[in-house]
């Protein structure tokens, strides 16, 4: 079957912006847009005194995020490219600027649990917390299909149920809820809510490919918003047998029974009728009215779109918490002027002015500072000229591996992601060549944050944001070494390196949920930084075994990979039966890893 993608746009690469750009025009009286970066769009409600709220996400879900932008619901959202991750350092952005116009009364960012948007606006938030921003951050994976994933890695996808936090979330903020109060209800509230999709028909990718395929008489039940397939393939069938399948998957999630209350979204994930969203709606009631399980609530239209895709959510929250009843109907219930919310029917703005709108445009810090970072090589610890040469040969040497390595990685990713992996990996590779020279290599601890400023604007997505985690998380021991007398210089670097090896590691384990055996980079990054830690260096001949262990330590974690189902992201949803012999993210891991330890072979059996 062939698929012909007809968009109305003037140019892809610019659809993002110029969607947002159109979206503030038609809610002027709402919402604006930041002035230097145009998918960033702010509230022109932000009481001060009054916690902020910011989430955001990938673009082709449209409401959502922007959407959901105004008094009562967020104060600001960060959109992305079409199903990737908005970069960190936009994200970074926007909290700086809540925090200023609400007086530092806190932002509370509300994560959807993707691997992507787990690490970028993780990694915004730490940057955050370093500059002295009252920030906390909660992520909301409320995916039923995956209701046996882990908790803390992105298994249990964000889908619609996001809505409702938003909407809870901002009117405990209207009501002057204190940060720690909103944080506490929003993740007691993902707790006692579950989420289910089902499809018709996949959407159709910017590339004008479909995500899956279906045959004509089949469903998809436990679909995602970027394409996934879920987590079975049903017969076409009634709408009443459709939404009991539904029912059944979060009946079971939450335990729900005979007595209970809650409130429901009927979320159209893009090209479905009303008159089969309404039929859902219908069927929903009736069946949930039939179980006893009383409806205090139900919304539905267009909440969280996945592009064109044909097919339905379906999002339960509980009313009761911890055998505690909270007026969730109060909050749900409050007023709000967020276009997207369904229960305001057709918002008119012809009674709202616009003039005297106050812009934000507080003046903030740089999200990587690169003159700041490089003033601080003269307080931090140095190498000598030969360290600063080592140095410069091993990035070179690893970034050019990358670059040579970009085919064979696209070619790994293609089963268990976008088959971008290795040109991601290519563009930050280049950008760091492009300014190698520059950087202050005499002084690592300058150094990390540096080569994550150089590589962060050109790397997209997930890759972008895991790369510029390691390097910004990975400085503390560097700057902290303090050398002693009479002691060898490169002894002291030797360890020096592997503690800031572990510090970047358990920077993207924080907020990556990643583990060993989960088929990512951290297989190969793990057992080479324990192997390294672990091995004696007081001596030039110690420093050698340790790099060839630690070598093959890296290559056994690589090799076993092909033998892991993928656990973590969007990976997590592919045919384990078809994949490649390695993970694309943890082959181009050791690509460079191989490329530096070989420098450093050569290098030390010169001495």
């Amino acid at each position: 079957m062939s698929f012909v993608n007809k968009n109305i746009v003037n140019a892809r690469e610019k659809c993002v912006e110029e969607m947002m750009d159109g979206l503030a025009a038609a809610y002027k009286g709402l919402l604006h847009i930041h002035e230097k970066y145009p998918k960033v769009a702010f509230s022109n409600f932000i009481p001060p005194g009054k916690v902020s709220l910011l989430s955001g996400g990938g673009a082709g879900h449209e409401p959502f995020c922007a959407g959901y932008v105004g008094k009562g619901m967020l104060s600001a959202a960060v959109s992305g490219s079409v199903f990737a991750a908005p970069p960190s350092s936009q994200i970074f952005e926007a909290i700086q600027q809540l925090s200023a116009y609400n007086n530092g009364a806190g932002i509370l960012v509300i994560i959807p649990n993707y691997t992507g948007d787990r690490l970028n606006f993780g990694l915004a938030v730490e940057k955050a917390l370093k500059v002295g921003v009252k920030v906390d951050s909660v992520i909301v994976g409320e995916d039923c299909a995956h209701q046996n994933a882990k908790s803390d890695f992105a298994g249990r996808r964000g889908l619609c149920g996001l809505v409702l936090i938003f909407k809870i979330a901002g009117a405990m903020s209207a009501e002057g809820k204190s940060l720690e109060e909103i944080v506490w209800m929003a993740k007691k509230a993902v707790t006692v809510m579950s989420t289910i999709g089902i499809c018709l028909s996949p959407c159709i990718l910017p590339d004008g490919t479909p995500s899956f395929t279906l045959a004509e008489s089949e469903i998809a039940l436990g679909v995602g918003v970027h394409g996934e397939t879920g987590i079975g393939k049903f017969e076409l069938c009634s709408a009443k047998d459709i939404v009991s399948l539904m029912l059944e998957k979060i009946k079971e999630s939450l335990s729900l029974k005979n007595g209970d209350e809650v409130v429901v979204l009927v979320n159209n994930l893009g090209s479905t009728t009303e008159m089969e969203q309404w039929i859902v709606v219908r069927e929903v009631t009736i069946q949930l009215s039939g179980d006893g399980i009383k409806i205090l609530r139900i919304f539905c239209g267009h909440l969280m779109t996945s592009l064109g895709m044909s097919g339905v959510q379906i999002c339960i929250l509980k009313c009761k918490i911890e055998d505690e009843t909270f007026d969730v109907l109060k909050w749900v219930d409050a007023d709000t002027n967020a276009p997207a919310w369904p229960a305001n029917g057709l918002l008119t703005l012809s009674h709202l002015h616009t003039s005297g709108v106050k812009k934000l445009s507080h003046k903030t810090v740089p999200y990587i500072d690169l003159k700041v970072e490089m003033d601080k090589r003269w307080k931090l610890p140095k190498i000598d000229k030969n360290g600063e040469k080592l140095i410069f040969t091993c990035i070179q040497d690893a970034m050019q591996a990358l670059i040579k390595e970009e085919t064979k990685i696209n070619l790994l990713d293609t089963e268990c992601g976008d088959g971008d992996c290795g040109t991601t990996l290519r563009r930050g590779a280049e950008s760091i060549l492009s300014v190698l020279d520059s950087l202050p290599l005499d002084c690592p601890g300058a150094l990390m944050p540096c080569l994550a400023a150089a590589c962060e604007p050109h790397m997209a997505g997930t890759a972008g944001s895991i790369y510029c985690l390691l390097l910004t998380t990975c400085s503390p021991p560097l700057a902290d070494i303090k050398p002693q007398e009479n002691e060898d210089s490169w002894l002291l670097w030797a360890e020096a390196w592997g503690k800031a090896w572990r510090c970047g590691l358990e920077g993207i384990i924080k907020y990556s949920g990643a583990r060993v055996g989960d088929r990512t980079m951290i297989d190969v990054l793990e057992p080479a930084c324990t192997k390294y830690q672990l091995s004696a260096k007081k001596s030039i001949k110690d420093l050698m075994v340790a790099l060839e262990s630690t070598l093959e330590a890296a290559e056994k974690g690589c090799a076993a990979t092909g033998k892991m189902i993928p656990r973590v992201g969007r990976a997590s949803y592919v045919n384990a039966t078809n994949l490649h012999e390695y993970d694309a993210g943890a082959y181009g891991t050791l690509v460079w890893l191989k490329a530096v330890i070989m420098v450093l072979q050569r290098h030390f059996s010169l001495l």
